[in-house]
């Protein structure tokens, strides 16, 4: 554990992993901005008319409130490394990474969970099933926040270091979650195949969404096993890129789903609901 001097000094190794991942903190923000002015338009004119509240404010939370959140990390960071942070607040900081980062996964999970769920005709034990998924990945996160009394950070608490065990653990079940539920988009898509109405414009258009989602997250997962794997300082650069993905990724799933539906299926109200029929 650093020890809290009143001029601290750091080292070379520190000064260029913490110049890195400011960098990457800098180049999340850009994106995150940049995703914003790309989807404005569609945001004004099917989000904005949305007669469906729970998403409308489930999409304004990934585009606005995780877009506060970021400009939030750009400016706390220089007082983080400084390296006159108190260990209590260093630990803090540690639970509301994870916290910040398991409400955004369970809510992309909560969108998904429910669109398979009304694939599968609404049947009770898949949704028993997919809701304890959800419960289980943030019983974990809690696990994972409580049992950090002490956190290791590298000169300043900036670059925190991930409890491994925890966040291994935490890290490979946000994997398999999502590996389920996306191996349940494509069952049904073979099985509609077989039966004859697996290639509907509206289940190729799930599946589609589907993945596009699932390769975002692996990816990001992949890449945070690879530094806890590697014991990389720079570790906490994929929490600041988290933030700007699940922005993307959470935004997409509610904006393509109501273009879809105003576009392909006027009639019906399938927002991700229930209601969705094949």
């Amino acid at each position: 554990m650093t020890s809290i001097t009143s001029t601290p000094t750091f080292s070379l190794a520190y000064l260029e992993a913490m110049r890195s991942v400011k960098y990457q903190l800098v180049a999340g923000t850009s994106f995150l901005v940049w995703d914003i002015i790309l989807t404005f338009p569609g945001e004004r004119e099917y989000i904005w008319r949305m007669r469906r509240y729970l998403f409308k404010w489930f999409y304004f939370y990934f585009r606005y409130f995780l877009l506060a959140v970021q400009i939030f990390h750009l400016a706390i960071s220089p007082g983080l490394s400084s390296g006159q942070t108190p260990d209590s607040l260093c630990i803090i900081w540690y639970r509301y990474i994870v916290f910040i980062a398991q409400v955004s996964i369970s809510m992309i999970d909560t969108i998904l969970v429910i669109r398979v769920y009304a694939l599968f005709n609404r049947n009770r034990q898949i949704g028993v099933f997919l809701g304890s998924l959800i419960l289980l990945e943030s019983g974990l996160a809690v696990i994972h926040m409580v049992k950090c009394p002490a956190v290791e950070y590298l000169e300043a608490c900036f670059l925190l270091k991930p409890h491994n065990d925890l966040a291994n653990a935490h890290t490979i079940v946000v994997m398999t979650v999502q590996s389920i539920l996306m191996g349940m988009f494509i069952f049904k898509q073979v099985v509609g195949v077989r039966l004859g109405w697996g290639r509907t414009p509206l289940l190729s258009f799930l599946v589609k969404d589907a993945t596009s989602n699932y390769i975002a997250v692996f990816l990001l997962c992949s890449t945070t096993l690879a530094f806890l794997g590697f014991d990389d300082q720079r570790a906490i650069a994929v929490f600041y890129w988290s933030t700007p993905l699940y922005s993307a990724v959470g935004c997409r799933l509610i904006l393509n789903m109501e273009r879809f539906a105003r576009r392909c299926l006027p009639d019906e109200e399938i927002m991700l609901t229930s209601h969705i029929t094949l």
